[in-house]
């Protein structure tokens, strides 16, 4: 890729100099804590359905991201800040016999104010 020349044009809106940036380190500071139930129906059944339920409060600070000394008009995004939000799921635990076993889940995260997410997941082990 070939160096822009300092005096080139790049369009209104487009800070083509570097020279009043200041790099402020991208560092941000995540606590969570979690409280959460799982429940199993042990029936010494080969399949043994469980739920699970979960709240996580999430404590999040803004994201310190380079900086300029004079503004572009480019606004910079902001990190961003769940308060708490809830998973929850189930599934089936796989004991089909001494050689081969498993499970299958299924998981939801809800109430972020950035994103949803369902998520599905499983293994199966076979023993030789």
């Amino acid at each position: 890729v070939a160096d822009v020349a300092a005096s080139t044009d790049l369009g209104a809106g487009i800070d083509s100099t570097n020279a009043d940036v200041t790099i402020g380190g991208k560092t941000y500071s995540s606590d969570m804590t979690e409280a959460g139930l799982s429940i199993a129906l042990s029936t010494g059944a080969k399949l043994i359905p469980y739920v699970d339920v979960a709240y996580v409060k999430e404590d999040t600070t803004k994201a310190s991201y380079s900086t300029e000394l004079a503004d572009d008009s480019v606004a910079e995004l902001n990190a961003s800040d769940p308060d708490g939000y809830v998973t929850y799921g189930g599934g089936v635990i796989l004991n089909l016999s001494s050689k081969v076993n498993g499970y299958v889940n299924i998981s939801e995260t809800t109430n972020r104010d950035d994103y949803s997410e369902t998520t599905v997941s499983g293994d199966l082990r076979i023993k030789f």
